[in-house]
């Protein structure tokens, strides 16, 4: 369901295909342990390769939006604590604050001390990651990844990235650029 499209009661509509018989209890426990279990990801080796690379040379930021709980443990199992000098959750500031909020980008502009133009903000989705930053003034690039879940997306032409990349190793002149 997820693949096709369907973003909203999926545990509802799974059991329901399922023919199992399901109440709301039931569905908040579903929900409780998907948000809060470890999950086990792993970084494309393009991201560690720029991780690496970006937070040698640079100040590193993570925005990332979603529950809270589920958002601290992707972070937990992918290690992203060590390449980043601030993570911002934005669902620390309520849901209200996701992005395109500019809540976040501002928290993180402020916490790393940058002036926002100096900021590069890299992201996958067109519909909420670039219009905020570039507002802000912002560098932004989009990853287009040939199997990521935004390929398709058509938005306004407002909210594209300055750049796009189908690899984050095509970062390496951006990488260069700050070292010098």
């Amino acid at each position: 369901l997820f693949n096709q499209g369907h973003k909203e009661n999926i545990f509802n509509q799974s059991l329901h295909l399922l023919q199992v018989e399901y109440d709301l209890d039931m569905i908040n426990q579903m929900l409780k342990v998907y948000r809060e279990h470890l999950p086990r990801i792993k970084l494309y080796p393009d991201a560690l390769w720029a991780l690496r690379h970006a937070s040698a040379k640079a100040k590193t930021g993570l925005i990332t939006d979603g529950y809270l709980v589920a958002q601290r443990q992707k972070v937990k199992s992918l290690g992203l604590s060590a390449y980043f000098n601030l993570i911002v959750y934005s669902d620390e500031f309520g849901r209200q604050c996701w992005k395109p909020s500019p809540i976040p980008y501002i928290k993180m502009t402020e916490g790393l001390g940058i002036h926002p133009s100096a900021c590069v903000y890299i992201g996958d989705n067109p519909q909420k990651d670039f219009i905020t930053a570039k507002r802000l003034g912002w560098t932004t690039v989009c990853i287009k990844r040939t199997d990521g879940l935004y390929g398709d997306v058509v938005v306004d032409p407002e909210y594209l990235a300055d750049y796009f990349i189908s690899s984050l190793f095509e970062l390496s002149p951006f990488i260069e650029e700050v070292s010098t």
